[in-house]
C-alpha cells in the first residue's frame, strides 16, 4: 500500500509514539486516507472508510513493528515532526457527518519525558446523545494522565452546524490555556499548575471510538476537511517595562511577554479596541485612571513567568 512520496520535512500522515495505530481505537491510520487536494486545491482531508477485515497495511518501518490482524476501518491522521512550546495554535476545518463513533481532534502531545504531555483543542464524539452532532469539548492532562476537562460547547441552532468551516483554538501559556471557537473564548485553565510546560508536536486526526459498533457503515467513506493549521510562537521582551497612555499605544501594543505593563492617562480615556487586546507581562500589570472596556469586547490582563 506504498503508493506515494510524501515531503516529511514538517508533517508526517501517521503518529511517531504508536506507528499506524492509537490507543484501543477501531481504525488504523494509513497515508493513503490523509487526502492533498481534497475536495478542492488547498484543502487537506482525513478520510475514514470501511473496510471489513483489511489486513494489508502500509507501515513506516523501523523502529515502529509491522501492523497484524484485521481491521474494519481505515482513517487519516498528520502529526508534525517540530514540537512547539507555548503560543497560539488553530485550525480551520469541517467535522464529518455524524455517525456513531467519529471522534476527530486537533491536540497537542509530548509524548512521555518523565510525565503525560497532552492538550486537546477540541475532540468532538458521537455516542448517541442529544445534540452529539454539535458537541465538541477541549481540556489537558495531569501529569497522572487524569483528564482534567475544561470545555464543552454546544453550537447555537442559528449558527452553522459543525459539518461548515469553523476555526478552533487555543492560546497556551506558563499554567494557562485559552480556548476559542470562531475567534470567541468559549473556556480557560487560569493558573493551573498541572498544565504541562514541555515542547509538543500537533495533531490532527480522525479516529473511530468504541461506539463506532453502532455506526451507520453505509455512511462511509467519511470525510474531515482542514482549510489550515497555524502556530504562532509566544514572543518574549521580558526585560520591557511599557507605559501605554492613550488608545492607538493600546491597540498598536505588541503581544509579546513585557516585564511590567502600566496603562493609564490623566487626560481622556483609553478605550480597548474592538478587536480586543491580551497584555502579559511577568511582573505585574497596572491599570490606572481612565480606562475603558466597551460592552462585549473581550479584555485579558495575564501575568505568568517569562517563558524563555
Amino acid at each position: 500500500m506504498d503508493n506515494r512520496t510524501d515531503n516529511e520535512s514538517k508533517w508526517r500522515a501517521y503518529f511517531s509514539g504508536t506507528g499506524v495505530i492509537h490507543g484501543q481505537e477501531h481504525q488504523i491510520y494509513q497515508r493513503e486516507n490523509t487526502l492533498f487536494n481534497t475536495p478542492s486545491t488547498g484543502y487537506l482531508t482525513l478520510r475514514a472508510t470501511y473496510s471489513p477485515n483489511t489486513t494489508d497495511y502500509w507501515y513506516p518501518g523501523p523502529p515502529y513493528p509491522p501492523v497484524t490482524g484485521p481491521y474494519d476501518y481505515i482513517s487519516g491522521a498528520i502529526e508534525t515532526l517540530q514540537k512547539f512550546q507555548y503560543g497560539y495554535f488553530e485550525i480551520k476545518c469541517t467535522l464529518p457527518l455524524a455517525n456513531h463513533g467519529n471522534f476527530p481532534a486537533f491536540w497537542l502531545w509530548g509524548g512521555g519525558g518523565g510525565r503525560y504531555n497532552e492538550i486537546d483543542i477540541f475532540e468532538h464524539t458521537i455516542w448517541g446523545r442529544a445534540n452529539d452532532e454539535r458537541r465538541f469539548t477541549g481540556g489537558y492532562y495531569a501529569s497522572d494522565k487524569k483528564h482534567c476537562s475544561r470545555v464543552e460547547y454546544y453550537v447555537p441552532f442559528d449558527e452553522p452546524s459543525l459539518t461548515s468551516f469553523h476555526t478552533y483554538a487555543i492560546e497556551w501559556s506558563p499554567n494557562i490555556i485559552i480556548w476559542y471557537f470562531d475567534g470567541k473564548v468559549i473556556g480557560n485553565a487560569f493558573y493551573e499548575s498541572e498544565i504541562t510546560n514541555q515542547p509538543m508536536s500537533i495533531l490532527v486526526n480522525y479516529a473511530l471510538d468504541d461506539y463506532v459498533d453502532h455506526a451507520n457503515n453505509s455512511l462511509f467513506p467519511l470525510d474531515m476537511v482542514i482549510d489550515y493549521v497555524y502556530a504562532y510562537q509566544l514572543r518574549c521582551d521580558c526585560g520591557s517595562i511599557v507605559s501605554i497612555s492613550n488608545s492607538s499605544e493600546l491597540s498598536a501594543h505588541s503581544k509579546s511577554v513585557k516585564n511590567k505593563i502600566t496603562v493609564g492617562t490623566p487626560s481622556g480615556v483609553i478605550t480597548v479596541p474592538r478587536s480586543g487586546i491580551t497584555l502579559r507581562a511577568t511582573t505585574d500589570i497596572t491599570i490606572e485612571n481612565n480606562f475603558e472596556i466597551p460592552l462585549g469586547v473581550e479584555f485579558t490582563a495575564i501575568v505568568h513567568d517569562c517563558p524563555n
